[in-house]
């Protein structure tokens, strides 16, 4: 969970013309198209390469379906499946989400101690990744817990790794961010 995996599934002609691929829909949003931008065209004997990536949110087996839709009057279809392993801490991952859109998250971050914790900054190690609430400064009380509101941003199609740092009066404290952006979701 929070890490990804892709896998290359080339999309060829049999015909003696070019093809022309409008559209694929996948019918799980944990899978995704990264690459290439739609439509394309597969030229004959020349099979494109289509990045297909899973990104799972959860532990468990996951499984869809990727229905190709082109300028041949027959469609197809591809099963795909994958398993999300592990029980990440320390992590706010977002899966697939088509480049151009946001999409927020929220962690909640909670001062365990016995004074009020004072929150001085949080930034991320990527722009595609910002924290919009609550703005610092700002001070939790003790034994309280703020929602704290990251919005995802993917502006190319490609995973996205990154660290969220809370600089607080009791430290640093640091959250993996993770996000895939796609063509197709």
């Amino acid at each position: 969970m929070g890490q990804t995996r892709s896998q290359i599934l080339n999309i060829s002609t049999s015909g003696t013309a070019p093809l022309t691929v409008n559209s694929v829909i996948i019918s799980n949003a944990l899978f995704g198209v990264m690459t290439p931008p739609l439509p394309f065209t597969v030229q004959p004997g020349s099979p494109v390469p289509v990045t297909l990536v899973f990104a799972p949110q959860a532990a468990g087996q996951q499984s869809g379906t990727v229905t190709v839709n082109s300028s041949d009057s027959s469609t197809s279809t591809v099963n795909l499946t994958g398993t999300g392993t592990g029980a990440p801490t320390s992590l706010l991952a977002y899966s697939n989400l088509v480049v151009g859109q946001s999409l927020a998250g929220t962690l909640t971050f909670t001062n365990s101690g016995t004074t009020a914790l004072s929150v001085s900054s949080q930034t991320t190690t990527n722009s595609a990744f910002t924290v919009t609430s609550p703005s610092a400064p700002y001070s939790i009380p003790a034994g309280q817990s703020v929602q704290i509101t990251v919005v995802f941003r993917p502006t190319s199609y490609t995973v996205y790794n990154a660290m969220l740092n809370l600089v607080t009066s009791g430290g640093t404290y640091t959250t993996t961010l993770t996000g895939v952006g796609v063509a197709v979701q």
